[in-house]
Order: structure tokens, then sequence, then C-alpha cells
């Protein structure tokens, strides 16, 4: 009798202890830190010097970096951050760490290419006279364009205007721009006459 009222005893402080536990209150669980970058599209391939890094973490309070860099966060998480290109492939790493939690990491493959467009005259064009006016833009006015091998006046935004005259009936015309630690571009452009 005396272990069946133990028993029950030690049936009772179990029932009790549960019940207790259940109207206890749960400690909160911490929410796991997230990241989202928005802009720029990860294997992005662009012309300009830099790019500017957007996004979202899920708690402003973390500790966020951009390549290494400090970076803060505003009150609802949002941040920004301009990034120096070099000329190829750039990594850009993006992450978020707070004490006690696992930090959450994002890299953005981005390439940034020069590039010769040639707007006239067309490839394979006539021209009515024996003179054609080239206009063409370069992505890095700090690059040097050549017409026929002589180097051309680049405009603040890397365009550029030349009158090339037309010797023969089919004239080919050279262009081609080079930057140091760059693959040089060339393009050719060939224009008849009447």
């Amino acid at each position: 009798m005396k272990g069946l009222y133990k028993i029950g005893l030690l049936l009772t402080a179990a029932a009790v202890v549960l019940a207790l536990a259940a109207c206890s209150p749960r400690q909160p669980e911490t929410p796991r830190l997230r990241i989202e970058v928005t802009a720029p599209a990860t294997r992005a391939t662009v012309t300009e010097p830099e790019v500017v890094v957007t996004g979202i973490v899920s708690d402003p309070t973390a500790t966020l970096t951009v390549k290494d860099i400090p970076v803060t966060a505003g009150a609802n998480g949002a941040f920004s951050y301009a990034v120096p290109l070099a000329y190829g492939t750039n990594s850009i790493p993006v992450r978020v760490t707070k004490e006690g939690q696992n930090p959450v990491s994002r890299t953005l493959t981005i390439t940034r290419n020069l590039v010769l467009d040639i707007s006239s005259p067309l490839d394979n064009s006539t021209a009515a006279e024996d003179l054609v006016n080239v206009l063409g833009k370069v992505s890095d006015p700090l690059a040097k364009v050549f017409i026929n091998g002589s180097e051309v006046a680049l405009g603040e935004d890397g365009s550029f205007s030349v009158p090339v005259t037309l010797y023969y009936a089919a004239t080919t015309i050279n262009i081609s721009t080079s930057l140091d630690g760059v693959e040089p571009i060339t393009k050719l452009v060939t224009v008849s006459k009447p």
C-alpha cells in the first residue's frame, strides 16, 4: 500500500510540474539573422567605376560589412554602400554578424568592362560624299581612342566625333581604344562610296 501511495504522490507531483510548465511564459525565440541584397544583381556586367550595394538586414543592430568595410543599417534594416570597381571580375562579400547567432553572408560577383560603341557610320554602309563623320563613345573617358592609328579627342563623357576621308570605293575605318590594364578593343567599319 505504501508503494502505491508513493507512486500516486510521484504522479501527482509530475502532473503539477507539467501544468506549471504549460502555464509559465515561454522564452521568445531569437529570430534568425537574415540579409537580402536588393541591388545590384549578382553576375551583373557594368561599365561604371562603382556600384551601389543596397539591401536589408533583419536586425539593424547587427554588425554589417560590405567588402570588409563596416556599414551602418538604418532603423528599418536598410543599407546602402558604394563600392569602387576594378576592370574585370569583382567579388563583393556582404556579411552580417551578431553575438550568439550564426553569421550570414552573400557574395556578389560584378564584372566591369570597357565598352566602345560606334553609332555612325554603320558597318557596310554607303556614303554620299568622300567624307564621313565617325561618331562614338568609350565607356571610360580616361581611355585613349584611335581612328586609323591617330588618337582622337574625347569629350568628358568619352564621346567623340571625327571626320574621316574615304579614299577608296570601299574604305575600312579602324577604330580602337586602349586603357592600362584592360584588353584593347578594335572595331572595323567599312564604308563604300558610289
